[in-house]
């Protein structure tokens, strides 16, 4: 039987990619958000605790791609409000 994960910001189940997880290092406990607007506040949460703290994990659907290479997202899952290129 597998775990039913629920964003942090909608409480909505999550299903299927995008969606971004933190693993706390310490308690190894997973939390998890839809990419999007639902990803920032996770986001924050990480750059608070620091990389020392958390583990952070990107999970992209097969339909964006990597046009550039280099990890990069086609489909925009994770772009925060204010700090697009």
């Amino acid at each position: 039987m597998s775990k039913v994960h629920k964003c942090r910001t909608c409480r909505k189940r999550i299903r299927r990619a995008p969606f971004m997880s933190i693993v706390d290092k310490a308690t190894r406990k997973e939390a998890r958000w839809h990419g999007g607007a639902c990803a920032q506040p996770g986001l924050v949460h990480a750059q608070e605790r620091g990389p020392g703290a958390v583990v952070l994990r990107f999970a992209h659907p097969r339909s964006c791609g990597d046009p550039k290479g280099k990890m990069d997202c086609g489909g925009k899952c994770f772009v925060v409000a204010g700090l697009e290129d």
